[in-house]
């Protein structure tokens, strides 16, 4: 992953000093699902949330989950979609 060029590039962006933050996706609920670039080493990746009321929040069914194929977890970070 980390040799296509667009993950190459959110990396490179994050070495350079930029906060990159990029989608996870939308190819849920099935795990393994973060792609390119969301499953770049680098940038902040960010799942969508979503809410049914008084059980709280929980990972929308169409945000794309990880583990990346390298086994690191992502998303990093999730919000309110």
């Amino acid at each position: 992953m980390a040799r296509m060029p667009c993950p190459l590039a959110c990396n490179n962006a994050v070495d350079a000093g930029i906060v990159v933050c990029v989608s996870a996706g939308n190819t849920g609920p099935a795990t393994n699902t973060i792609g390119s670039p969301a499953a770049a080493a680098k940038p902040i990746t960010v799942g969508a949330m979503s809410d049914c009321g008084e059980s709280g929040f929980f990972l929308a069914p169409f945000s794309s989950r990880g583990p990346t194929l390298d086994n690191r977890v992502k998303p990093d970070i999730c919000a309110r979609a």
